[in-house]
């Protein structure tokens, strides 16, 4: 396929991983779909990497990313506009120093960083099949932090003591274990899913870090780096059209296992997920029964 074919929904697309995903692919001629929640800040970031990158090819949209019915009004949207999906890169995030709740009653950190992921997942699936072969990529931490991280259902939706970084941790590693069990699902439908570490990339993530940590990220912000090779690699290497449930870092596949993932916990987060969104993908039945998936997760 040629580049000029390729469509990309970037999320996440005005700062950080997400913008360097997206400069990084309207560089190599593909349309780019910009996902931002503030229209204005969007359309800005959309002149922006047009000028930068010589790419006419790029379009901005907006979501409430933590309001499942805006995913929902989004997801309609793009159906109805872009029919066939090549590319969907989700680079959002939130860090918060104090637990939010949405609107559907949902800890913030984990309705953006996660469940907002898997709707779009599973929404967008119809356009993701019709431009087959087609990939889902999900931005992750280091392996070794997310080695040590648990799953913990029970605590997701309490009210108690918050901590910003385990709620973070908890997401990021969602993403990774969905990650791994669509990939199983989509067997043979040409889509595949990976996840990749970014490397070292300037974002806005420091302003809600502690006063001594946020005074060194600002310190070391001008060594970051403005752009994401792995995340604009894993996204357009053909030699990548039959890998699927990686975990890519610096542009190589890494060997990821924990103690606290399973196929049991990757169907137990399907089902989790499934129950509070209400998104339920479809997927082959021959699939289900031959994979981790055993059932639909409806009960």
């Amino acid at each position: 396929m040629k580049e000029h074919d390729v469509l990309c929904l970037v999320t996440g697309a005005t700062s950080g991983v997400g913008r360097a995903v997206a400069a990084g692919l309207a560089k190599t001629g593909v349309r780019v779909i910009l996902l931002g929640r503030d229209s204005r800040r969007t359309e800005a970031v959309r002149e922006c990497l047009a000028k930068e990158t010589s790419n006419p090819r790029i379009d901005a949209m907006t979501a409430d990313l933590s309001d499942q019915e805006s995913v929902r009004r989004f997801a309609r949207r793009f159906l109805e506009e872009f029919p066939v999906l090549h590319v969907l890169s989700l680079n959002h995030g939130v860090l918060l120093p104090k637990r939010e709740t949405t609107a559907d009653g949902i800890e913030k950190t984990w309705a953006v960083n996660y469940l907002s992921g898997f709707m779009l997942s599973g929404l967008l699936l119809p356009a993701l099949r019709a431009g087959s072969p087609a990939r889902i990529l999900s931005v992750v931490g280091s392996p070794g932090l997310l080695r040590m991280t648990r799953l913990g259902f029970e605590e997701i939706g309490e009210t108690g003591r918050y901590n910003g970084f385990r709620a973070i941790r908890q997401s990021v590693l969602a993403r990774l274990v969905f990650t791994q069990e669509i990939a199983s699902r989509l067997t043979g439908e040409g889509v595949t899913a990976n996840v990749f570490h970014p490397g070292i990339v300037r974002s806005g993530f420091g302003r809600h870090l502690p006063a001594f940590l946020r005074f060194l990220h600002a310190a070391a912000s001008p060594l970051m780096s403005r752009e994401s090779p792995t995340g604009v690699w894993a996204a357009t290497d053909p030699g990548l059209g039959a890998v699927s449930g990686a975990y890519f870092v610096r542009k190589r596949p890494v060997l990821f296992s924990s103690p606290h993932v399973d196929a049991e916990v990757r169907k137990r987060l399907w089902n989790f997920s499934e129950r509070m969104t209400g998104v339920v993908p479809e997927f082959s039945l021959t699939v289900l029964r031959s994979g981790s998936g055993t059932d639909s997760g409806r009960g």
